[in-house]
């Protein structure tokens, strides 16, 4: 084995210990087995060793113990707030000691401008039907299908774009990237006022606003993520409802600008609007302003450095290797190979396939079996309404530790899915309302739990990439999707075939969650097999 295969090697060995510590340190109980402790120890050293190269492992730990440059990370159970000096250490490398975040404070400030953010990204999303419609009017030269393309682009890029937004937040700083995603988002809506064709439209409209929709919407739950341990799940949970509340505000406002000021009129005013983001990146301030030393420590907090541990820019974890590897290690992508991510992101996928898309094809189904136009409207702000439920009740419910977390999490994709399945038999309002709020609380909460989730398995620190992941899957299936569910009303006639197409998908992530103690095991297994050949090399 080459020099530069062993390094590689053993950073993939340290990520998964700094992984695995952190679900030791979440799950520690006072009757630990053998092997955490010996897990424990390993990935002390490990991350000793990897903050501090220069220690090496000479079997004597006096010289580390008395020299204060190299201390290593406290992994003990500070008492007053129950927080690991690891889960507490997050983006604090490099400084003197530990620190924790604020879980509060500044951070319900971080909470509502990534309110704003959701609102005005992900909620200007899901309501471009009204924006479609008008497209259509105003370039009757175009066909169904080419206008299509402008929300489509959009879409797949919000989600496209994640990895690269993630990798931006970790190198330049959340706030830059909400900035500068605004600030993209703004131009693309604002040159859509000149748009002379929809192929324009597919540019500025779509990917212009779509790269930065991708940038603003990521670094947003990045950001929130940092700021919370204990009131995770609750932070962001009221972040992502402004999605929910989007739906609420935005067509009626929307509908209103298009009477009265057109299509071109109305691009420019959403330019403005989105350009409020800018405001809310100002807010993304550094965690590190924040944070306060872990208890015991007399550290007087200061900015830190931001510099995720296994990023290209810190020489001391370089790793040779070629444009290939460099690829790989800038964007995380070891984590396709950890059994853990995997089994939540393959959950996320299915359940990406029928959310939010089973939403947009209510109206349309409603209208089959008879539906007035007025009860469709009614219909989705009740869907809207229990969305926005869901994601509080439920972030909140999550906090108090009743359950595991992923029980949360397969209980909602479950309820989504039978909803969806349920409509299927519903063939009047109050059915279709019925089925619709249920489907509303499951959908919106899977929302928000899926960056806790990762958080939990994988810790904060590794919240960008592994969310920015599961979003670039999320896109995939936005590519699939609008295909597979026209071909199956193409050829059935009626949407039934469709909403069973999405209950489908959706239980399937479901089932996908019951795998996930499996795949802990799995993975604490190759832990334990690595530890081992680390320990018999350093013996050498």
């Amino acid at each position: 084995m080459s020099c530069n295969d062993e390094i590689s090697c053993d950073r993939q060995i340290d990520i998964r210990q700094t992984r695995k510590l952190s679900r030791i340190n979440a799950g520690s109980s006072p009757n630990c087995t053998q092997f955490d402790d010996m897990v424990r120890d390993e990935a002390h050293q490990d991350i000793t060793r990897s903050t501090h190269p220069e220690v090496r492992d000479t079997g004597d730990t006096s010289s580390k113990e008395s020299s204060p440059d190299h201390q290593p990370l406290r992994l003990d159970v500070e008492t007053d707030d129950c927080i690991t000096s690891k889960e507490a250490s997050v983006l604090s490398e490099g400084t003197r000691g530990p620190l924790i975040p604020p879980d509060g404070g500044y951070g319900w400030v971080v909470v509502f401008s990534g309110f704003v953010v959701a609102l005005l990204s992900s909620g200007f999303m899901r309501s471009t039907g009204l924006i479609y419609v008008a497209t259509l009017e105003t370039f009757p030269d175009s066909t169904s299908r080419t206008v299509s393309w402008v929300p489509g682009v959009l879409a797949i890029l919000t989600f496209g774009m994640s990895p690269l937004s993630s990798v931006l937040s970790q190198r330049k700083g959340c706030r830059f990237v909400t900035i500068v995603g605004a600030l993209m988002g703004s131009v693309g809506l604002f040159l859509s006022y000149f748009a002379p064709n929809v192929t324009y439209l597919i540019f500025t409209a779509g990917v212009l606003l779509g790269i930065g929709s991708a940038f603003s919407m990521t670094a947003s739950i990045i950001i929130v993520g940092h700021y919370f341990v204990k009131r995770r799940a609750l932070a962001q949970s009221i972040s992502l409802s402004g999605a929910s509340v989007g739906v609420f505000v935005l067509p009626s406002l929307i509908k209103a600008c298009l009477e009265e000021f057109e299509l071109r009129g109305t691009y420019l005013i959403l330019s403005s609007m989105v350009l409020h983001n800018c405001i809310s990146g100002l807010l993304f301030r550094p965690v590190e302003w924040y944070a306060r030393p872990v208890a015991g420590h007399n550290d007087d907090v200061k900015p830190l450095n931001n510099k995720p541990k296994y990023s290209a820019t810190n020489t001391s974890n370089k790793v040779s290797g070629g444009k290939y590897q460099s690829f790989i290690r800038i964007f995380d992508l070891h984590f396709l190979k950890d059994p853990v991510f995997l089994c939540i992101c393959l959950a996320y996928t299915f359940t990406s396939m029928a959310l939010p898309h089973a939403f947009f094809y209510i109206p349309p189904h409603a209208d089959e079996v008879g539906i007035s136009k007025t009860d469709v409207n009614t219909l989705l702000l009740l869907t809207a309404f229990g969305d926005l439920i869901g994601r509080i009740f439920f972030g909140w419910v999550a906090d108090k530790d009743l359950v595991p977390r992923r029980y949360w999490y397969t209980l909602n994709i479950t309820i989504g899915g039978a909803a969806v399945l349920a409509i299927t038999l519903a063939h009047d309002f109050f059915t279709h309302a019925v089925c619709g709020v249920v489907y509303g609380i499951g959908s919106g909460a899977w929302y928000c739990l899926t960056p806790v989730l990762l958080a939990d398995y994988h810790g904060n620190e590794k919240l960008g990439p592994t969310i920015s992941l599961a979003r670039l899957f999320q896109g995939g299936s936005n590519l699939l999707v609008p295909l597979i569910a026209g071909n199956l009303y193409h050829y059935t006639g009626e949407y039934l075939a469709v909403f069973a197409f999405f209950g489908s998908t959706m239980l399937c992530g479901a089932l996908v969650t019951l795998l996930l103690p499996l795949a802990v095991r799995y993975d604490e297994r190759c832990d334990k097999g690595d530890i081992l050949k680390r320990r018999e090399k350093n013996s050498l």
